[in-house]
């Protein structure tokens, strides 16, 4: 703690660009998470094509509560 307190007194101007890019990077990471599991639930609908659409789209939206 005491290094980062140190780096926010000797580095003010940069510590809220930090913030952000943090910030930034975990967005894109949930971001990531949602794609992932939308390109898993079309591979599965494309691998069981017998699939009902609607099991597809109950797939998709369980990946926007991740």
């Amino acid at each position: 703690m005491e290094k980062s307190s140190s780096l926010r007194k000797d580095y003010p101007k940069e510590v809220p660009l930090i913030d952000e890019l943090l910030r930034s990077m975990a967005r894109v990471e949930a971001e990531q998470k949602i794609l992932k599991c939308q390109v898993n639930a079309f591979i599965g609908y494309h691998n069981a094509c017998a699939r009902a659409a609607g099991k597809l789209i109950e797939d998709l939206s369980k990946c926007q509560k991740l």
